[in-house]
């Protein structure tokens, strides 16, 4: 008797599961990697709003001055951000997407948690 496996489509994880899977050590810290990858993924949608309320795309600099942090706090939140994407220098091109996916839903803070990541991201 032969047995087919049905495949079911794995649907695209969003941009915080990626980071969660990029973060991934221990398994008892779990809720910390869960932590740090909204920590990961928070400049991506700051940057998205940030150019929503600007009209041009900040840089580091012009990103602190914008939410009124310092520049350190600024370069702490896109280490994080690197952290989570290994591969990004910065949330840029993340930004970028996320912004053209949602547009004016970014007002919308949880946009960035059901957003899929982009298909460069997923894992294989």
């Amino acid at each position: 008797m032969v047995r087919y496996a049905l495949r079911v489509p794995r649907r695209p994880l969003p941009l915080t599961g990626i980071a969660f899977l990029n973060l991934q050590g221990a398994k008892d810290q779990r809720l910390r990697n869960m932590k740090r990858a909204s920590d990961a993924v928070e400049p991506i949608w700051a940057l998205a709003y940030a150019f929503h309320k600007l009209g041009y795309w900040p840089n580091q600099a012009q990103y602190a001055e914008f939410w009124k942090i310092s520049e350190r706090q600024a370069q702490r939140e896109w280490a994080s951000f690197r952290q989570g994407f290994p591969t990004e220098d910065t949330p840029e091109k993340l930004a970028k997407l996320l912004y053209a996916e949602v547009g004016q839903r970014i007002e919308d803070r949880s946009t960035i948690l059901s957003e899929p990541a982009p298909a460069d991201l997923q894992p294989a």
